[in-house]
């Protein structure tokens, strides 16, 4: 059994998404500590020929520390509908045929940003027809720090196989795997960019192509 361990992250990029299509079980690391200015509550578009960032706004004031199950969403501005508009006014070609379940996915209301977080990834899964298994760490009730709580989440899924992004060669202590084989990603999309960008410019064979 092949699987995958990552943080959740909002409208993740194409090479989230391929690290999901290409296991048995992908593993949400929720109770990862929560990360200002990361990819957790944001992700790029392109806008006029620039990448413009997705933002949920969190509330971060006196909640230093706090993981990303526990982070809440900022509801000071209706950000949600903000960015419905933003890609509608933007994408305005693209969106016709797609603008109902784009309207949907923003005309929700959570407090939790890991709700929005796998929403999104949910959504996405969908339209480039990625039907993985997906758990969250916290159901599984591992314990440790590191690559010893990576190892301790594929033991309890029966995992023989870790499939890791490029940068694991350099804080993965690779021996505490034992008997688990270990793979990196041989593979990295050429743009950094939302998969929803791709999804709009009706490019959903994007994974497909580039593998």
């Amino acid at each position: 059994m092949r699987v995958a361990i990552h943080q959740p992250h909002y409208m993740p990029w194409l090479g989230y998404l391929w690290k999901v299509k290409e296991v048995d079980i992908f593993v949400y690391l929720d109770k990862a500590a929560y990360e200002k200015n990361g990819f957790q509550n944001r992700n790029r578009v392109l806008i006029d020929g620039r990448e413009h960032w997705l933002t949920i706004p969190v509330l971060t004031k006196g909640r230093l520390g706090q993981s990303i199950r526990d982070a809440k969403v900022n509801w000071d501005s209706a950000w949600n509908l903000k960015q419905y508009h933003t890609l509608l006014y933007n994408y305005s070609k693209e969106m016709r045929g797609k603008n109902g379940a784009i309207k949907a996915f923003f005309d929700w209301e959570d407090k939790l940003l890991i709700n929005w977080c796998i929403r999104s990834i949910n959504f996405l899964c969908h339209v480039y027809k990625i039907n993985t298994e997906r758990r969250f760490e916290s159901e599984l009730n591992v314990n440790g720090t590191g690559t010893e709580r990576l190892v301790n989440i594929c033991r309890q899924l029966g995992a023989d196989t870790y499939l890791s992004g490029p940068t694991g060669r350099e804080y993965m202590r690779e021996e505490t795997f034992g008997d688990i084989k270990i793979e990196y990603m041989d593979w990295k999309p050429d743009s950094h960019l939302s998969a929803l960008h791709f999804y709009l410019r009706e490019e959903t064979e994007a994974l497909e192509k580039e593998n």
